[in-house]
């Protein structure tokens, strides 16, 4: 009869046990899919702020644009001026 009442405890905690171990794995898998989750929104959001980036220095490319155009003009009128010095 006591060997009966171990073996009923014993398959009991070995069902217990497997109960645990499943939601442990569930667990796992929902940590892992969050995990993955906030990766992919870290990305998304990295992505994002470069485009953004991007966007928030055109006014600095537009500037450096127009320096260049300025230095060009520049140097083409250095180009065209003519020195004229008195013949003696």
């Amino acid at each position: 009869m006591q060997n009966s009442l171990d073996l009923e405890k014993a398959t009991q905690k070995i069902q217990d046990l497997g109960f645990d171990l499943e939601e442990l794995n569930d667990k796992k898998e929902n940590t892992l899919l969050l995990s993955q989750a906030q990766s992919n929104i870290s990305k998304a959001s990295l992505d994002s702020k470069k485009y953004n980036d991007e966007s928030e220095l055109q006014p600095f490319y537009m500037a450096i644009l127009q320096a260049e155009e300025n230095l060009k003009e520049v140097k083409k009128k250095k180009d065209d001026s003519i020195l004229i010095s008195p013949i003696k």
